[in-house]
Formats: C-alpha cells, structure tokens, sequence
C-alpha cells in the first residue's frame, strides 16, 4: 500500500511539473533558511555546555546602585572564593579569575610578542572547567607563584611544538615565568578563552582581606547533591555579613540606610550556561551573545518556514480543481477518506523530503558565508553532530504534514455526487481560509520590510553620528610605552609632513577606561559621583579635534596644571556646576582643580551613554597609545613611516596598530553582522511570498477563466480583468498594513531600545513598505492574470 502510495504521489508530481517545481523550491527555501537560523540558534544555546559540569558551575555577579551610580558586572571581591567554600557546604569548589582588561607583553627566546587572555587564577579552574591537560602538571603550575599553564595553540604559535615545558618567557620586560604545563584550548562556544594561566599568588603577594574589592571573577561548583536554588537564594545573604562592614566604614552608611534611599548593592549568582546570553556587562571577560538577537532570528526561522507551508497549502488548492475529479472517481470506485488523506499527505511529504534534499544542498553552499558573517563554526556544527540529520529528518516530516495537512482534509472531503455534476466550485474561488493564510504572508511581508528598513537606518545612524571628535585619518598606535623614548618616538611623527599632529595617552575611545568616585570638595554637596578617567598629554584635544567648552586642556607653559584636570559636559551636568572652571575636585590622587571642560564624546560604543570623564594629567602617568592625524590622502606613507621608525624605537617588539575609524566599525561589527543576515533572510522571506502569491492568482485566474472569457466577448478591456483581479487582494492587502505596522513599530522600538543613541521611527518607512508589498503583489499577480487575459476568449470559453 505504502508503494502505491508513492508511485501515485510521484505520477501526480510528474503530471504537473511547473506546479511542482514551485512547490519544490518554495519549500526549499524555507527549509533552507530554517536550518540555518536553527543552527545560528542551537549554537547560541550550545555556550559552556560542552562542560559536563555546566549544570553545577555558577559565577558570582554584583549589583551596585549608589546615587547616580547604578551597574551590573560580573566581578566580586577575591575573598568571596573563600567565603563560599567556608559557609555553604555546598560549595564544592571556588575560584577566581583576575585580568588586567589590557594586552601584555611577553619575551622569549629574544622574540617578543603582544599577547591578550592572560590570567591569574587558582588551581580549582581546572577541576570547575573540566580543563585538559596534555603536559605537566596543571594543578602544581597555578599553586606555584610565576609558573604558567599556556593553551596547545599558543604553544604551537610561539614555540612551534609542545615540548616547552620549562621553558621561561619575561611579562613586560620585568617577571620572569614558568611554563609547567600545556592545557587543550577550550571550545568556541566557551563564554571565555586563555592563552596563558598563572597563580593568583603572583598578582596578590599578600592575602586581601577587604570585601570592599570587585576585582575578580568567581565561579563555584557545586557538589551533586547541592539544591542549586536554594544556594542562588542564600548568597545574597553574604552582603549583609561580609560586605556592610566595609560599606560602613567607606560610606558611613548600612544597607538599610542605603535601600530606604532607593540604592543597593547585591551579590547574586548566575548559571554558567546563562552568562553568554544574559550578561552583557562592559567588563565581560570576553563579548558575550545577545539573547534578543536568538530571540529575533528564532523567529525569522519559524515566520520562513511558515511562509513555506502557507505557500504549500495554497498552490495546492490552486490545483485542487484538477484533482476534484479525481477525487470524485477514486470515491466512486470506493476509495475510503481515510485513503485519500494518506495518499494527499504521502504526496506533500514526498515533496517535503525531496526539498529537504535540495534544502541541505543550498545550506551546504551558503554556510560558509553565513558563517563568516555571524563569526561562528556553523559547518563544524553542521557536519558533526549527528543529532542534526534526526532534527532535519524531523522538520521535514513535520513540514509535509503541516503543510499538507488542509489540501489533504480539504480534497478528500469532496462529495463525488457534485464533483462529478460539475457543481463544486460555486464560489468563483473566494476563500475566506485561503484570503487569511494569504494576508499572513502579507502581514509577515510588511513586517520584515519595516524591520529590515529602521534596522538600516539605525546602522547608517550610527556610522555617521557625530561621535564628538574626528575618527577620519586617525591611527593608533598601541604599546607605545615599549619605546625607548615614548616622546622621540612620537617627535618622529610631528616633524614629518604627512602628519598634522600626534599625542599619548593612557586610552583612546572605544577602549577599557577605569573609574573611581569623586567629590566636590567646594559648598555643601558631599555626594559622591562615579567618573571614568584616562590620561592623555598636551595635544590631544587638537589632535581629537575636539573642542573646549570652557577653560583650556592641559598645557606645558603652565607647570600647576599636574594639580589640574579636564573633564567631559556630562560631569558637569551630573554635578550640577554652573561655573566648572577652577572647581575643587575630591579624587583618589588628592585635590584638583577643574582647568577646562570637552566637548561630550563617545568614548564607548553606542549601547551605552555618554558617562562622566575626566582627563588627568600626563606627568608620571602611563601611556599606552599614540594617535596619529594623519593628512588625508597619506594613509600608505604613514604605515611606512611607523614601520620604520618602531623599528629604530624599540629592541624588536611587535608592532600593533590599527585606524579609528576601522576600530569604531568594529564595536558594531556584530549589529552589523546581524543585520545583513537578517535582511538577506528577509528578502528569501518575500521571495517565498512572492510564489505564494503566484499560487493564489494561479488559482483564481484557473476558476474565472470562463468569466473572463465572457467579458472579454461583451467588450471588457485588459486593464478591467486586471483590476478585477486584484481588486480583492489589495483589500486583503490594506488590512495587513493597518494590522501589521503597530506591531512592527512596537517591535523595532524594542529592539532600538538597545541603543542609548537611536534613530526616530519615520511614518514614511511604513509607506514605503506598504508600497513595495502592494507593488509586488501586483506584479505577481498581474503577471498569471495578462497571460490569461492574453488567450483569445473563444478558448477561455472552452475552457472544462
């Protein structure tokens, strides 16, 4: 029976080809994109899981809102490790984490090299992470201060082979190392990766004692028996044993006193798996995922594969007049319903699997590039988890059936009697299930139109934002403090004519700055109002192109400017100063006194807002960077400048730069990323669409032929039929844009909330949607109407 089934379904195929072919490739295409989506979305999911102890393995998180201060990180203080293990029994394991947020620079064997994901930490990491040592002894190495575990990769970067066990390297040129074991990389889906781990003994020599610290990253494993939720309950209990003490003594408050003012401060502990997706602190050890953006692409799979199955249903009823019929002599020849439905489903899931195959040849071409895209090991994924074959296997059963699912009830129920008279189809094609599926995809349409234009309109927000300095023609130069002469080096650039001007500094925008709290030590207010600080010399504001407001920035003719400092307008405005200028200023390096105010600049990325900043003085400070303006059209003679004087500069370190504008394009590389991806989806979403609306016009052209031919013969005109013709769906159309815009706007507001500097929503972007759907519809279904309008009418008179 089941072969019969298939000979049958496979005839009806055959039979009609066109019909099928666009079957074929709508379902294609959806699947296609279904999968890709999935494995985006599976990868996402996949992060830290790879641990077998995931389930057990929690970070300690901090909560702090304090005034105006208000953050989320995901440090805590380095006794906490201790702390745990002491009060919870349940606490198998603890351990801490410690990074300087900047790259280090490591010599050996007379080579240097600039290297990031350098750690401190404690022995229990291997045990937490479940890490693989290859050699050495990895659990001795981080007991000892100055020895080192180094990943097989950085072994194999640097040394060549993994026979470097007792080999020494230097760290900036001052503490000499250890390697005493090599550990397997951890896998991409890992929420953090390490090039070299080394004991926390070497970063603290002495033991810390205070709780008023977050400089360290912990994570506890739980034992088996552990009731993970009722540990996550108690530690934030420990604030009020351990860390009020300390807060009374440094704000002269208790925690009591704090919340009745509306502020807080909290421990709490988050699952391993949860932290790619559900942190995005700026101090993360490494970028983490976005769960609004699995969120986003999990429905765009689901909305395409919807598509698909919409398109599947309607081009079967288009066809369901040529196999009413049949239908009706199957039945009079005693062919039960139940037999019709199998046959009808044996057909569409056919058809489903056969996509499948094509689908899984699509994804296999254009994972490579989706891939680099999103920057994730999608073919890796894709070829070597065997589980995969069973969820495609699966989608396409479940697509044949859903999708067949209203031809296969809907033919089978036809009453032979009628079928056979010839009286089925008294409706003239009007459907009032067939008209809705339509105005889904109409409503989905719409949806990804508007989507997909406020999303472009965001990314071009951002990339032409007025930033508050000058990005264009501007190169860094990084570890600029491993020259001989940090100011010959940067005399080098200022005397050459490609270069309009130079200067050091401690940060440049779009990189780590630290913070402290200060005070106004002039009139009443003793408030305390958390800054972010770098040090930058004498030229950066000209350098920057940026403008000073008030006063001046700092100046070598004027030695008390070391006593000084600059500060940004959004320190003003948040400290309220109506004359800012010679302001006393409370800071943990004493008094200063307020010499000038910048122009606001964004010195983050723009999810975040511009917060308080404050230059200090160069003198004794360190420099990190040097940025180099250079004349607009010397780009290449400048990289050569560089190359040739870091080499009389330094004793043979590498050389690392890199262009601020490329650097700032950077930091929204993965909203960028996303959006192309997702606006590439879209477009195959209105392409499917596009063959659904073939299937409907296929399908009213096919039951008004003989009307058509009528008024053709009484002197109806071409441009009337067509009018005729779509004169209904524009209705169905109209109503999809009343229904769909709120939610569209709705949505993409959500989505724009993302950004503290965002694009307004324009009225015009849901016209120009409403539009461009309309126009396509037209299109397509104009396009099926004039070829039957074309016929002479003595045929379509003809016509059954």
């Amino acid at each position: 029976m089941i072969w019969n089934n298939l000979k049958i379904a496979i005839r009806n195929l055959w039979r009609n080809k066109i019909y099928s072919l666009i079957n074929l490739f709508g379902l294609a295409i959806g699947l296609a994109g279904c999968i890709i989506l999935s494995l985006y979305v599976i990868d996402e999911y996949s992060y830290d899981k790879h641990n077998k102890n995931h389930s057990r393995i929690f970070r300690m998180n901090t909560s702090v809102k304090f005034k105006e201060f208000e953050l989320t990180h995901p440090t805590s203080s380095p006794v906490l490790a201790a702390t745990l293990i002491e009060d919870f029994p349940e606490v198998e394991e603890a351990a801490r984490i410690v990074s300087n947020f900047e790259s280090v620079v490591i010599e050996s064997e007379t080579k240097g090299f600039v290297e990031e994901r350098f750690y401190w930490t404690d022995p229990a990491i291997i045990k937490i992470f479940d890490l693989k040592i290859l050699k050495g002894n990895g659990t001795e190495a981080l007991k000892n201060p100055y020895q080192l575990i180094i990943s097989e990769n950085t072994a194999l970067k640097y040394f060549g082979s993994l026979n470097v066990i007792g080999k020494q390297i230097k760290l900036e040129e001052e503490d000499s190392y250890t390697i005493a074991a090599i550990a397997k990389d951890l896998p991409k889906n890992s929420h953090f990766h390490f090039h070299y781990l080394t004991s926390i003994k070497t970063h603290f020599k002495n033991d810390v004692t205070s709780f008023n610290n977050d400089g360290a990253y912990t994570y506890v494993l739980l034992n088996k028996k552990a009731d993970k939720e009722a540990f996550v309950k108690k530690v934030p209990a420990l604030v009020k044993k351990y860390v009020e003490p300390d807060l009374k003594q440094t704000l002269n408050m208790s925690l009591a006193e704090m919340e009745a003012n509306g502020d807080y401060y909290r421990y709490f502990a988050m699952p391993l798996a949860d932290i790619h997706l559900h942190s995005n602190s700026i101090y993360e050890l490494e970028s983490n995922g976005d769960i609004n953006n699995v969120y986003i692409f999990l429905f765009s799979s689901i909305l395409i594969l919807l598509i698909a199955c919409i398109n599947f249903t309607n081009l079967s009823t288009a066809k369901s007049a040529q196999r009413a019929k049949e239908v009706g002599v199957r039945k009079s020849l005693g062919s039960t319903r139940q037999r019709l439905i199998v046959q009808f489903l044996a057909e569409s899931i056919l058809l489903s699997f056969t996509a499948l195959f094509i689908a899984l040849l699509m994804v296999e071409a254009s994972l490579p590039f989706a891939s680099a895209l999103l920057e994730k090991q999608l073919v890796s994924l894709y070829h070597n988890n065997s589980l995969l074959i069973l969820f495609f296997l699966g989608l396409a059963l479940f697509t044949g059936l859903f999708a067949g699912s209203y031809s296969a009830f809907y033919l089978s129920k036809f009453d032979p009697a009628k079928v056979l008279k010839g009286d089925l189809f008294i409706n003239n094609g009007k459907s009032t299930l067939r008209s809705t599926l339509v105005s889904v995809q109409f409503c989905i349409t719409i949806f990804l139109f508007v989507s997909t234009l406020i999303a472009f309109q965001q990314m071009n927000f951002v990339s032409h934002k007025n930033l508050g300095f000058d990005k264009n023609e501007q190169l860094v130069v990084k570890n600029v403090h491993q020259t001989k002469s940090m100011e010959a080096f940067k005399a080098a650039f200022t005397n050459h004519t490609s270069v309009k001007n130079a200067s050091l500094a401690s940060n440049i925008p779009g990189g780590f700055y630290d913070g402290f709290s200060i005070q106004n030590a002039n009139g009443d207010d003793q408030n305390n109002y958390s800054v972010r600080a770098t040090t930058a010399d004498f030229d950066f504001a000209e350098t920057m192109s940026m403008n000073m407001l008030e006063g001046r920035f700092f100046s070598k003719d004027f030695p008390s400017d070391k006593d000084g400092m600059i500060v940004n307008q959004a320190l003003v405005k948040k400290m309220n100063l109506s004359n800012p200028v010679g302001t006393l200023i409370n800071t943990p390096m004493g008094k200063k006194t307020i010499l000038g105010v910048v122009n606001d600049f964004h010195f983050v990325s723009l999810h975040m807002k511009i917060s308080p900043l404050i230059f200090m003085h160069p003198e004794g400070l360190p420099k990190l960077y040097m940025v180099i303006n250079y004349r607009k059209g010397k780009k290449k003679e400048v990289v050569n400048l560089l190359q040739s004087v870091w080499k009389d500069h330094t004793q043979g370190f590498p050389l690392e730069y890199f262009f601020m504008d490329d650097y700032f394009a950077e930091l929204h590389r993965n909203d960028n990323n996303t959006m192309q991806l997702f606006s590439i989806f879209s477009i195959l979403s209105i392409l499917i669409t596009c063959l659904g609306l073939l299937g409907l016009s296929s399908f009213t052209t096919e039951q008004r032929t003989k009307e058509i031919g009528v008024r053709k013969v009484l002197g109806a005109s071409n441009f009337s039929i067509l009018h005729l013709l779509n004169k209904d769906m524009l209705k169905w159309m109209l109503f999809a844009i009343i229904i769909t815009s709120p939610i569209a706007w709705y949505v993409m507001n959500k989505w724009l909330s993302n950004f503290a500097y965002q694009t307004e929503i324009q009225w015009y972007i849901f016209l120009i949607s409403g539009m461009s759907a309309m126009l396509l519809a037209i299109a397509t279904i104009s396009w099926q109407a004039w070829i039957t309008t074309r016929k002479d009418p003595i045929e379509s008179l003809r016509y059954e």
